[in-house]
């Protein structure tokens, strides 16, 4: 039980036991008669007569007397018609509040496709819509006056649209939405611009989105281990998505410009809150370029709302991006000299007994001289090694981590690139449709001045002319609608 049910149970309570004190109070008896019952039949009571311009009933012996009400207005009136007066005043002040049914929502798709659903109070409503809304529906009777009053519907609390039905049956027309979470609310009007009371406000989510699903990013990272399982994560610009498994294929691309059978993708699942969607590879994989393909169209990748995957040329298409498997994985793309090799056990003693130098010549000394050009040469242990082949490399293994690690770098790098030169070129196109929506909007609304000041000007000219019956008042207003229409739908694409 909600808590606005609650709350009128318990009114109707405090209504109805504020009825029975009035009741019980005026119904005082007299004589014989029983305590708060009135005469049984109209015989049991006297004639009335007339007091002060109202009436009083006149008790007998034998019938149950009535003592008059309090006087109200100059008139003095029967318990009876002041209990039944009290009842009506006790359920004007209770305010019963009457909804609004039959609530419908109608527009056309960005497909061109016609989509109608009915909607309750509260619903929340996910579309594409890619014209004008239309919502019916039918307000309580007889709470809502048809000869005057008015049917407003706002957006987010702010956009107000109204109609005057002149029925209880109601049809308005909002513009189009831009994208985003939208809150709508219908609410009956009196002439004087105040709610009319008795009816609630019907209100209800709309949940918009007409631009399709694009991929930003494809992270490959998962990819520079010598050994399965590989992970490769593609990004999505929304996380409501909706997709098979067999959306996703992989393959080798051979030297000669073809692809070789597709990899054995073991799982596709999106990641928790997030518009990223992780596949698992176990299979061991070949160094080389691989081809990622993300199937679009009506079985591919698509978005909780119906919009489907845009591809590389901005249609509908399949989406490919060219991944890369690293030669070695892990091994660094260059690795010279002796890899592996440690060093030798060096014991160091507690005390080396200094050798004796002696003064002058020594002739045992020894000194060999060697030329080692550099020119061809740029690794120190390669050049150490010209020079004696006994020499080992004790810090190998460290040298091959930074040059992973470089490899990557310049890896990631690449890939980022072509994303930010995609996020470029889409920011172009995006650019030049919305200029070109505000050179329309421009036109739309000089022509929307120019139709405003023709019809001024024709009704200062002919102050006699009705506007139902003259022609080209009605030819004119009309064109003024149509431009006030065409001006609202380009200003609504401008700000999506």
């Amino acid at each position: 039980m909600t808590v606005k049910a609650r709350f009128e149970i318990a009114a109707l309570l405090v209504s109805a036991i504020g009825i029975l004190v009035i009741v019980s109070g005026l119904m005082k008896p007299t004589g014989g008669s029983e305590p708060g019952r009135l005469p049984s039949s109209v015989q049991s009571a006297r004639p009335a007569v007339s007091v002060n311009g109202g009436l009083l009933h006149q008790p007998t012996e034998e019938s149950p007397r009535i003592e008059p009400t309090r006087r109200i207005d100059g008139e003095i009136r029967t318990a009876s018609h002041n209990a039944m007066i009290s009842t009506v005043v006790a359920a004007a002040a209770l305010g019963q509040m009457h909804s609004i049914t039959n609530v419908t929502l109608a527009f056309q798709d960005v497909d061109n496709n016609p989509k109608s659903q009915s909607v309750t109070h509260g619903q929340v409503i996910s579309g594409r819509p890619g014209d004008r809304i239309t919502i019916a529906g039918t307000m309580p009777q007889p709470a809502f006056q048809q000869d005057n009053d008015l049917v407003v519907a706002s957006i987010d609390g702010r956009l107000r649209y109204s109609t005057k039905p002149g029925t209880h049956t109601f049809s308005i027309e909002i513009p189009k939405l831009a994208d985003g979470v939208h809150t709508i609310g219908i609410v009956a009007v009196r002439p004087d611009g105040q709610d009319r009371a008795g009816i609630t406000e019907f209100q209800f989510t709309l949940r918009t989105r007409t631009t399709r699903v694009r991929v930003l990013d494809v992270d490959s990272s998962g990819l520079s281990f010598s050994t399965g399982p590989y992970r490769l994560k593609v990004m999505f610009d929304t996380p409501e998505l909706s997709f098979q498994p067999s959306a996703f294929s992989m393959s080798r691309l051979t030297d000669t410009g073809g692809t070789e059978p597709q990899v054995t993708i073991a799982s596709v699942q999106q990641l928790a809150s997030s518009g990223s969607v992780e596949l698992l590879i176990n299979q061991t994989l070949q160094a080389g370029i691989y081809q990622l393909r993300i199937t679009g169209g009506t079985n591919g990748v698509k978005d909780s709302y119906g919009n489907l995957l845009e591809g590389n040329d901005g249609g509908q298409q399949n989406y490919e991006q060219n991944v890369m498997k690293p030669i070695g994985a892990e091994v660094p793309s260059v690795a010279p000299g002796i890899t592996g090799a440690t060093g030798p056990y060096v014991p160091f003693q507690e005390f080396t007994r200094p050798r004796d130098v002696p003064d002058g010549f020594n002739p045992h000394d020894k000194v060999e001289t060697r030329v080692a050009r550099l020119y061809y040469f740029r690794d120190a242990h390669r050049v150490a090694q010209l020079i004696n082949r006994k020499v080992r490399s004790y810090n190998r293994a460290g040298v091959d981590m930074q040059r992973q690690l470089a490899d990557k770098a310049r890896t990631e790098a690449d890939q980022r690139t072509v994303a930010r030169q995609q996020a470029e070129r889409h920011a172009i196109v995006q650019a030049q449709k919305t200029r070109q929506v505000e050179q329309e909007l421009q036109g739309a609304e000089l022509a929307l001045q120019r139709s405003v000041q023709e019809l001024t000007n024709y009704r200062r000219s002919n102050p006699d002319a009705k506007p139902d019956e003259d022609d080209t008042i009605k030819r004119l207003a009309s064109l003024v609608q149509s431009f006030e229409r065409r001006v609202r739908d380009a200003q609504a694409q401008v700000d999506a």
